[in-house]
Order: C-alpha cells, then sequence, then structure tokens
C-alpha cells in the first residue's frame, strides 16, 4: 500500500465533499436557483413538475451519483409515458420517450451523470434528442429521472440533484450575475474531485512500494565487516592444505 497517494485520495475526497457541501450556497449567488435533492429507486422513477413561464429564462441542472436518464417532458406527454409504466415491469421508459419525441418530449439524456437543458457545448453530457429552448411553450413540464428498463443503473438505487430558476428569475423580477455555464462548471468539478479521490484512494492501496532490484533488507548492526569475511577464508584455504597433506 503506497501510503502518501491514499492520504492524498482522501484529501481530494473531503475537497470534493466540501465543494458539494457549499454549491448550493454558490450556485445560487451565481443565479436564484433552487436545489431539489431527490431519491430514485431501482427499477422506478421519479418526477418533479415544474412551471416554465418564460422559455428564453428556464434551465435545468442535472447531477446523479450513477448513470441514468432524464427527460423533460410537456404534461401530456408525461401521462401517456406514465400511463405505458405504470404497472409494466419490463418497460423501457427510455424507449418510450423516444417514442413521443416531437410529441411533447422536449429532452432526452440517455445514461448521464451531468446534464443541462438547455444544452452546453463541450461542458457536459449531450443529450440524444433535444428541441429548441424557444419553441417551449409557457405551461406545466415534468422531469422524469427514469431507473427503469433502458438505466445503466437500474438495478440500484442513487441520490441525484436538480437545480431549477426561482420564479423570480422566470419572470424577470430577479437578474443573475453570471450565466448557465458558470454552473454546468460547478458540477464537473464536484465530479472531478471525486472520481479523482477514488481512484488515487483505489491506487494506493492496491499497489505496493518500490523496492531495489537485489537489495537485501539487513539491518545495519547485522553487517559483517570485510575483515571478518577475509579471516574466515583464510581459515578456510588453510584447513583445505592441510587435509591434503594428511592424505597424500
Amino acid at each position: 500500500m503506497k501510503k502518501r497517494v491514499v492520504y492524498s485520495g482522501i484529501i481530494v475526497l473531503v475537497i470534493g465533499i466540501v465543494v458539494l457541501l457549499v454549491s448550493g450556497n454558490l450556485a445560487h449567488s451565481i443565479l436564484p436557483v433552487t436545489q431539489y435533492n431527490v431519491s430514485v429507486g431501482k427499477g422506478s422513477y421519479t418526477e418533479m413538475s415544474t412551471n416554465i413561464t418564460n422559455s428564453s429564462r428556464f434551465f435545468m441542472i442535472f447531477e446523479s451519483k450513477e448513470y441514468t436518464n432524464l427527460y423533460l417532458f410537456s404534461s401530456s406527454a408525461y401521462s401517456k409515458w406514465q400511463a405505458y409504466i405504470t404497472g409494466n415491469k419490463n418497460a423501457s421508459g427510455l424507449l418510450k420517450a423516444q417514442q413521443l419525441e416531437g410529441n411533447g418530449t422536449e429532452a432526452i439524456f440517455a445514461n448521464v451523470v451531468i446534464a443541462t437543458f438547455p444544452e452546453v457545448v463541450n461542458k457536459t453530457s449531450s443529450a440524444s434528442y433535444s428541441t429548441n429552448i424557444s419553441k417551449i411553450f409557457p405551461g406545466e413540464y415534468y422531469i422524469v429521472i427514469d431507473n427503469t428498463n433502458g438505466s445503466k443503473s437500474s438495478s440500484m438505487s442513487f441520490n441525484a440533484t436538480v437545480l431549477l430558476p426561482e420564479a423570480g428569475y422566470l419572470s424577470g423580477k430577479i437578474s443573475g450575475s453570471s450565466s448557465l455555464t458558470e454552473l454546468a462548471v460547478l458540477g464537473l468539478v464536484m465530479i472531478a474531485l471525486f472520481i479523482l479521490g477514488l481512484v488515487l484512494v483505489i491506487y494506493g492501496l492496491i499497489s505496493k512500494p518500490k523496492t531495489g532490484i537485489g537489495t537485501l533488507n539487513i539491518n545495519p548492526s547485522d553487517r559483517v565487516s570485510n575483515e571478518y569475511v577475509d579471516e574466515l577464508y583464510k581459515g578456510i584455504g588453510k584447513g583445505k592444505k592441510g587435509k591434503n597433506k594428511g592424505n597424500s
């Protein structure tokens, strides 16, 4: 085990936890947001309703502990999706969401741990399907975290976080100090710290310290002096000569 590497990994994990704890306040200082912490059961799903009054100001930031599917539905599309899933243990929520593309499915993120809508290019996972945000009409919408068949993590439960803009920001009464990009980068930093910390800890635990090739682990007090070795060899040589004389 490499203790220094393990300790470094633990420190990185602690930093990641600190960032996670302060992320809510930091995100709120960047843009007026509300943070929702949700749990998703294995083979199940969790939904959240949101009222989009101004599509030009609407955004969604998603972060999960495990890979899962994420959708944004209109209320009518959600009703159809839910009816399909209910009572059907083998149903694939992803497949049904894809069937509703152009008919109430506004965005599909397949097997992601972090995502934003609208998308932040080269910052977060890309949507497998996404409509233009400017074409979303005001009304009630549903955010669905789908852990049914089609999700990589359908066999386990996990926690997820969703950040949504406050009503005052959507109405224009409150203005943000920055943009969606900063919030997306904050989420990426959190994910990167946790991954790096785990990698360091695991690597440090399974690795063995390097030792010099051919070096014996001898205590300095146990070392034999050169003079003693020379005397020992001299004695051996004399003993052999004496035996040879006796036999001749």
